[in-house]
């Protein structure tokens, strides 16, 4: 029978929702994060995207991307940049209704989750036990991590729904320019979805 806790607001919150391993899982898929528009499509040298009065620069979006890397299967560019545009407002929403998740605790779950990872391996190798130290991860990895399990909080509370179309609404008033190199924001879904573009070398997964 899993756990429940009680949010400051007196909100039920699902306890599952603070298994690291549950957090880490989502960033997996990249989480769609609801119906926001391309402000533009003008690629700047180094930028990866603009959000709002937010530059994401295309060395941190590689950085994150080999990061993730580290703890997911999975992380191509488009989808780790859909998370790095999304992940400030999410972060704030779910703080602003009483479940937040501060960057520490996000890395303590990776830690957590790269020692199990080591640890199984290793076991599973035959292999002796030792001491695994974990990979630290760059702040913008870190904040995707967060950015996963925050809205993994928010999507326990009962008026859900109500905050993340509030979330949405709010990027999709934001201006947004992403750079063609990692494709165009599809507004039906939120993700930013490459484009087929011959003269542009298509970023590694």
């Amino acid at each position: 029978m899993r756990s429940k806790v009680h949010s400051s607001e007196g909100r039920q919150v699902d306890g599952s929702a603070r298994r690291s391993s549950r957090a880490l899982a989502g960033v997996t898929a990249l989480v769609l994060v609801g119906a926001a528009l391309l402000g533009g499509c003008s690629a700047r040298p180094g930028v990866a995207a603009v959000v709002g009065d937010r530059t994401i620069s295309q060395s941190e979006l590689e950085t994150a991307q080999k990061d993730l890397l580290t703890v997911v299967a999975k992380a191509d560019a488009s989808n780790v940049l859909s998370a790095l545009v999304a992940a400030p407002f999410f972060i704030d929403a779910a703080a602003e209704n009483g479940v937040g998740v501060s960057a520490d605790e996000a890395r303590a779950a990776i830690e957590k989750e790269q020692v199990s990872a080591q640890a199984s391996a290793g076991s599973d190798a035959g292999a002796p036990a030792t001491v695994v130290t974990p990979v630290p991860l760059g702040d913008d990895a870190v904040q995707i991590i967060q950015f996963s399990m925050a809205l993994d909080k928010i999507r326990t509370l009962s008026d859900a729904d109500t905050i993340i179309t509030g979330v949405t609404d709010k990027i999709a008033a934001t201006h947004l320019d992403v750079n063609p190199r990692y494709g165009q924001m599809d507004p039906g879904t939120g993700s930013i979805t490459p484009l087929a573009l011959p003269w542009i070398v298509a970023p590694k997964a």
